[in-house]
């Protein structure tokens, strides 16, 4: 028995100085996919609209992280927030998916981290919008100003734009103000356009999203200043109102 161990621990050896020795001949050290394929990628799997955050792990007294996918270099910007040793993703969608690496670089050490991004979709769903948009607006009177709202899931969905205003009973409703038709692209409906705002344009805008298995909306406002004075108070009224289930319904049927 004990011969027996002695000759598997003498066949590992001799396996590992093969895996090695490769590397070693050529004077380099190892490529990005050389180690790749020594180092099993974390997996992970997430849901359209879902956050990604991953860390790299920590190593004393770190001077240098840089993140890559699919062995492009990372940058921060709205999409991709880099921060330090993290990397966050506030809402993913289909193109996030894919092979993610963190290069730690300290001065005694480096350490390299690799994720397996996987980004799918849950059964059929309610549309799913990106968080931020609409985003609010501030514009001078006579402008031309620009809402956008992304749906991020595939499954077929009508896109409504909504503005908010008070009736003359001094209840709220909603005004439709864009809606699709037989020949409206997705795309053109993701944008609204406002062109010479006034000051009557000022206030609440929604998005308004749904298909056969429901409904999904995200506001945003708009203020507007005079053109003769940036220095006055906006002209926007805030009201605090939450579009009744029974409204919107009414609303996709009401095409």
């Amino acid at each position: 028995m004990m011969m027996m161990m002695m000759m598997m621990k003498t066949v590992l050896l001799l396996i590992s100085v093969l895996l090695t020795e490769p590397l070693q001949s050529k004077g380099r050290p190892a490529t990005q996919d050389e180690t790749l394929a020594l180092v099993e990628p974390t997996p992970y799997t997430l849901y359209l609209g879902d956050r990604l955050e991953l860390s790299c792990k920590a190593i004393e007294e770190i001077q240098e992280v840089t993140w890559t996918k699919d062995h492009i270099p990372l940058v921060d910007g709205e999409h991709t927030r880099l921060r330090n040793h993290q990397m966050e993703i506030e809402t993913v969608e289909p193109a996030d998916s894919g092979l993610y690496a963190c290069f730690a670089q300290g001065p005694n050490s480096n350490h390299t981290d690799y994720f397996n991004i996987n980004v799918t979709e849950r059964s059929p769903q309610k549309s799913i919008l990106q968080a931020g948009l609409p985003a609010n607006r501030t514009v001078v009177e006579g402008s031309d100003v620009e809402f956008v709202c992304k749906i991020l899931n595939d499954h077929r969905h009508h896109i409504q734009w909504l503005k908010h205003i008070m009736g003359p009973d001094g209840l709220p409703y909603v005004r439709v103000l864009k809606t699709a038709g037989i020949n409206t692209m997705d795309k053109e409906m993701e944008v609204l356009q406002i062109r010479n705002v006034s000051l009557e344009d000022a206030g609440e805008y929604t998005c308004l999203a749904g298909n056969s298995i429901g409904h999904s909306h995200h506001s945003a406002w708009l203020t507007v200043y005079k053109a003769s004075s940036s220095s006055q108070a906006p002209a926007v009224l805030r009201l605090t109102y939450v579009l009744p289930s029974v409204l919107v319904c009414m609303l996709f049927l009401v095409r």
